[in-house]
């Protein structure tokens, strides 16, 4: 018993933490949608252990309980999601579709406390559930260079081995082996937390500023005048050094004015010069990639990944229907 005891401390102790932390973003740094679902991956997993710690303490464990378990453990692959699309999208909103997500968690949830379903079985659904959303964020985050990509990575490992640790805990023969289980994820969190107290930027508050109408007139004026977006594998880096401005300045400057992101307007306007010359010569498909070297693709599959989104059809496409005209 003083076994279990010693471990429920390791691992409560892990919740609480993490509880302090989701608490942190809810109502202290809660300015950026990615910080928020930060938050809630931290609630997520405090139910998901807190759970396991009551299990092996006290196996009659209220169906209440054990369907805020699940609910802690299915909801963290959707968290996950969304903080990865929202750390992508400059913390945009959520979508029609996005309520797709929180059906399984609701439905496991309330097929739990109603006794409809047996936990065992909704358990491995949920764990297995979690692992199709931890591949794709492991796709997105290696390939992402974006400055929180270290911190990204521990997120990922430290999730990977919790839920590495609550599939063992499905196939655990001894309640001493689950409650290990339980401790190997209190283990994770701690990591995470302790990374995340070294890592300042994850505290980053979204600051309000004004921009002088003469920068974004600037902006303007670089962009669609002299048409610096023609220039090769142009970043804000470089387009703020050749504004002398600082990187922050311009970026705002560009999201007033545009309302997107500098990669974005970049992309859209040199699509618009494609279309313009498209418009102008309807020559053949060949001529197309031509075209979009001139503008300031440096690869193909950048310009027709770049034209789908802005025209919702492929270059081909948007040639036929000039013709069609």
């Amino acid at each position: 018993m003083e076994t279990f005891i010693l471990l429920a401390l390791f691992s409560g102790t892990s919740v609480a933490a993490c509880v302090f932390v989701a608490g942190y973003f809810f109502f202290v740094n809660n300015t950026l949608s990615n910080q928020r679902m930060l938050g809630f991956i931290f609630l997520a997993i405090a139910l998901r252990i807190g759970k396991s710690i009551f299990y092996y303490l006290y196996p009659e464990i209220s169906l209440f309980g054990v369907s805020l378990g699940f609910l802690g453990l299915s909801s963290i692959g959707p968290l996950l999601w969304f903080y990865k699309r929202f750390s992508l999208e400059n913390n945009a909103g959520f979508k029609k579709w996005d309520i797709l997500h929180a059906v399984i968690p609701v439905i496991g949830f309330l097929g739990i406390i109603f006794g409809l379903v047996y936990p065992y079985f909704v358990y491995l659904s949920g764990t297995i559930i979690l692992l199709f959303y931890l591949i794709p964020c492991w796709f997105f985050t290696v390939s992402d260079n974006s400055r929180h990509k270290e911190w990204d990575l521990w997120l990922l490992s430290s999730l990977t081995l919790i839920w590495g640790a609550l599939a063992y805990q499905l196939v655990s023969d001894t309640i001493l082996n689950y409650a290990y289980g339980a401790a190997v994820a209190a283990l994770a969190a701690y990591v995470l937390l302790f990374k995340m107290l070294k890592n300042p930027a994850i505290f980053q508050k979204k600051t309000n500023y004004n921009v002088h109408p003469d920068l974004i007139d600037r902006v303007v004026k670089c962009l669609e005048e002299d048409r610096l977006y023609q220039k090769t594998a142009l970043n804000l880096t470089q387009f703020a050094q050749h504004m002398n401005e600082p990187v922050y300045r311009v970026s705002k400057a560009v999201k007033k004015h545009y309302g997107r992101n500098f990669p974005e307007v970049i992309n859209s306007l040199r699509i618009e010069e494609v279309k313009r010359r498209l418009e102008t010569d309807n020559d053949t498909f060949s001529k197309v990639e031509g075209i979009a070297y001139e503008v300031g693709f440096n690869t193909p599959s950048a310009f027709y990944a770049a034209f789908k989104k802005e025209t919702s059809s492929s270059p081909r496409e948007y040639q036929r229907s000039l013709q069609e005209v």
